[in-house]
């Protein structure tokens, strides 16, 4: 997965998700879509979600020296981000197969900046 040319990098937030983050990268991980990076920033969590995370290939995992919330996770997240494209996840959502595929193509194809997406 860890390609030169990522599209995609995916970003979770993550604390004390050790009940949510294994299901959560494993429905990442089934995507038909394939150019993409995973980033778990762990917020101080105080449970196994790093070990958790830890144990899939090709996840990357940055850690808060402080707890500072979901978005100062986030901007982390970013800044360590290569893919062209972006996408914020919660450690308690699972993504159908097709989605990384279906931004992908909104944004690369139709030249679109942004996109809200709400299941």
């Amino acid at each position: 997965m860890m390609k030169k040319n990522i599209e995609i990098s995916i970003i979770i937030p993550c604390y004390n998700a050790q009940q949510d983050i294994a299901t959560c990268i494993e429905a990442i991980k089934k995507s038909s879509y394939k150019n993409y990076e995973i980033i778990c920033v762990n917020d101080c969590s105080k449970d196994d979600t790093c070990r958790i995370a830890l144990s899939y290939d090709n996840v990357r995992i940055l850690n808060n020296k402080t707890n500072c919330g979901a978005a100062c996770a986030r901007n982390k997240g970013v800044r360590a981000a290569k893919g062209k494209i972006v996408i914020f996840i919660d450690s308690d959502i699972l993504i159908m197969k097709d989605t990384l595929k279906k931004i992908h193509d909104k944004i690369i194809k139709e030249k679109k900046d942004a996109l809200r997406i709400i299941y």
